[in-house]
């Protein structure tokens, strides 16, 4: 069935312009929201990229691979470590990023490596965020140096995803005396004639039991 207007030719003709000029805006605003849900969201391979990135940039740094550290950053990057509350001087630009990885080898001499773990990557608008947990271990006395988070910007660079800003939060370790018990005396009292002379002190590590006290020797 076909709808009569009472138009002449020129107004069909203004009319199916008039249509057409209003699906392409349709399909202009259409195109626009598409891009922009599309902007907030990462795909598999970027979340694998970005994985691989912690990965990469933690073994540099334990490596003294300065420049593959730095590398892991964008040409501005920043980095910076909070500790103690206190907020410290950051570190910006690929040439202080690979002197602070450098000065950092230089320090420990591969003693001192990084465990990240409970990576959590968020997108964003321009990019995506990025947090993590990290160990910094003490081979020497193998014990555990620093806790805290990773809070990380991240941008999609030419080169791949890199870290546009790091800060370090670094846990404030609770300097609490263990209170000892007439058991606990008792117990460790037991343990001292089996030391042979030696320089020893009595630690207790509740991750076994909280009642498990051994002797660490000199």
């Amino acid at each position: 069935m076909q709808l009569h207007l009472g138009l002449n030719e020129s107004g069909h003709d203004m009319l199916n312009t008039y249509w057409k000029h209003l699906m392409a805006l349709t399909c202009v605003l259409s195109f626009g929201a598409v891009n922009t849900l599309l902007a907030d969201e990462l795909t598999v391979a970027d979340y694998r990229e970005i994985q691989t990135l912690y990965g990469k940039c933690a073994a540099a740094l334990d490596s003294g691979d300065g420049e593959s550290y730095a590398s892991t950053y964008t040409e501005d990057g920043v980095f910076r470590l909070n500790r103690d509350g206190v907020a410290g001087t950051p570190t910006i630009g690929h040439g202080n990023l690979v002197t602070f990885a450098e000065r950092y080898y230089a320090g420990n001499q591969g003693n001192g490596p990084h465990w990240n773990n409970a990576i959590v990557i968020t997108p964003t608008a321009d990019g995506a965020t990025g947090s993590a947990y990290f160990v910094l271990a003490n081979v020497r006395n193998r014990g555990i140096s620093v806790t805290g988070i990773y809070r990380d910007v991240l941008k999609k660079t030419a080169k791949g995803w890199r870290f546009a800003s790091r800060l370090v939060e670094a846990d404030t370790p609770a300097d609490q005396p263990v209170e000892l018990t007439e058991d606990d005396y008792a117990e460790t009292h037991q343990l001292y004639p089996s030391t042979c002379g030696h320089s020893t002190s009595v630690i207790r590590w509740p991750m076994l039991t909280p009642r498990h006290w051994m002797v660490s020797f000199a």
